[in-house]
């Protein structure tokens, strides 16, 4: 068996490396699940955050135990914090469509302005599951914590927003690719 035995064994690197890319799809399509409704998509994150952190620390966890466990006892919290960024986004929608529907009426430099708002939500939101999921704080002081992490590690904050938002985009676009292609053969046939 050898060197072969060493690597492909069930103890080897190959199954080490194939037991984790099992463990992240599960916790990834778990998240997704419990996300759906969205009120708890916080606690999901939260839970997503804690179990992926004892991953890359080499603790011991068992993927669905060590989720729900996270889920359940950082729910109300995680659940308030996921609420108030929820109202915030959903304000900054409404003002920006506003803003772009009534373009000729307010100054553009508002549209900016909250433009740049969402952007320093989006953010500060990078770092606000994580902390959570990490340490035990009131809402106020892991809100407190998060702006003051994300100032610190500003450059980390925008590659990780850009790692959160690229996915989506080229998922939207190739969406939007195919929905226009089918669209204009459909005319085609007509």
């Amino acid at each position: 068996m050898g060197k072969f035995g060493k690597i492909f064994g069930a103890d080897g690197p190959v199954m080490n490396f194939l037991s984790k890319v099992t463990d992240m799809m599960i916790l990834n399509l778990l998240t997704l699940f419990l996300c759906l409704p969205i009120v708890t998509g916080g606690a999901a994150l939260t839970a997503l955050y804690y179990v992926t952190g004892r991953m890359i620390r080499g603790e011991s966890y068992s993927v669905l135990k060590t989720y729900f466990s996270s889920f359940k006892s950082n729910f109300k919290q995680a659940t308030c914090e996921w609420l108030m960024v929820l109202a915030l986004a959903a304000l900054l929608f409404v003002d920006i469509s506003v803003l772009n529907y009534n373009a000729t009426r307010f100054p553009r430099i508002f549209f900016y302005l909250l433009i740049a708002i969402a952007i320093i939500l989006f953010i500060l939101l990078q770092f606000l599951f994580p902390l959570q999921s990490r340490f035990e704080n009131p809402v106020k002081k892991t809100i407190h914590n998060t702006i003051i992490l994300s100032m610190a590690k500003f450059p980390r904050a925008i590659l990780l927003a850009v790692c959160w938002t690229l996915p989506v985009l080229l998922v939207w676009t190739s969406w939007r690719f195919r929905f226009c292609f089918s669209l204009d053969s459909l005319f085609r046939l007509i």
